[in-house]
């Protein structure tokens, strides 16, 4: 069996980055992730955290909240309506995942952005 190269392993996080550009409205899973990598799991964990800092799916959550942060910007859409675009179940669970990543409510990051605004 052959071994990856450091820059074939890279490629395939960046095919990964990609996909989760094109799906962050989709509730997507790691297991819909390995589908589209041909290395084993334990590799792609490591290799994903050398290169990104972060796991494959804190990555995804991350990725899904910096999307929610330009929309609540754009100030054109309520949080229910984001919590849709990005393919949340509920407001609520939204809510739990944008506080657990930026340590405030989208509310709270609202206010602040129109305080900015000021």
């Amino acid at each position: 069996m052959n071994r990856k190269t450091e820059k074939q392993y890279a490629e395939d996080v960046e095919k990964i980055l990609r996909f989760f550009e094109k799906n962050y409205s989709k509730n997507i899973k790691f297991a819909d992730v390995m589908h589209i990598s041909d290395i084993g799991e334990n590799n792609f964990k490591k290799y994903f955290k050398s290169i990104t800092g972060t796991t494959v799916m804190h990555y995804f959550k991350k990725y899904k909240i910096s999307r929610a942060k330009e929309l609540i910007e754009k100030n054109q859409y309520s949080f229910t309506e984001i919590s849709l675009i990005l393919g949340y179940d509920s407001i609520h669970y939204f809510s739990r995942q944008f506080k657990s990543i930026e340590g405030i409510s989208p509310t709270e990051y609202k206010t602040q952005i129109k305080q900015r605004k000021e």
